[in-house]
């Protein structure tokens, strides 16, 4: 504990490097839920602001690790991207929304001389946080070994070529990709979506 009580965060705490995807259901966004470990989602966009808690880590970092593993898109505004504004009660004073209390890279309501200007892109805006994009529709797939007639039920996003699900099926069979994918008897072509797969077959 540092001496204002807030914690720090060391690199050896951090967990281990995962595989990115294109795209990320939302229980795979629950997962990351701590300050060590934290991804949220805004407008189908997903973050990992893990390394970025750990670099600037202060009182402010507080509502992103309360957030953390969650979807924050009601803190911005759909049509800017930037956060939601609204007057402060009794005053007439624009405000940012901040739900869970003032956040990196929004100004207080009130001179702050302690406040940090010094950033070029917010967070929110930073491509070097954005790991992939929140589906917009999970699937559930059913996925059977011919050859033992094991049955495995997997959660994949619809925009994932099968090539992308492969990836997945790996925890379940390491020599998948040593497999020919089929439905319904008929080869699969493994960069299809199931998006595109499923109107060819409707």
């Amino acid at each position: 504990m540092s001496k204002n009580n807030i914690p720090v965060i060391s690199k050896k705490d951090l967990p281990a490097p995962s595989r990115k995807h294109r795209y990320y259901t939302p229980d795979e966004v629950k997962l990351h839920n701590t300050a060590n470990d934290c991804y949220v989602s805004i407008f189908h966009e997903v973050f990992d602001l893990t390394k970025y808690i750990q670099e600037n880590y202060s009182s402010l970092m507080e509502p992103l690790i309360k957030a953390a593993g969650t979807d924050i898109s009601h803190w911005f505004d759909p049509k800017t991207g930037d956060p939601k504004t609204c007057i402060l009660p009794g005053t007439s004073l624009l405000s940012f929304y901040s739900p869970d209390g003032l956040y990196p890279n929004i100004p207080p309501s009130f001179p702050d001389a302690e406040w940090d200007y010094n950033f070029d892109i917010p967070w929110w805006k930073n491509d070097n946080y954005k790991i992939g994009k929140l589906t917009k529709k999970v699937r559930k797939i059913n996925i059977m070994n011919t050859l033992t007639e094991h049955v495995d039920l997997i959660e994949c996003c619809q925009e994932e070529t099968i090539n992308e699900i492969l990836e997945r099926y790996k925890k379940y069979n390491d020599h998948a990709e040593s497999y020919t994918w089929k439905r319904l008897k008929k080869k699969l072509d493994m960069d299809l979506t199931l998006i595109i797969i499923n109107k060819l077959i409707n």
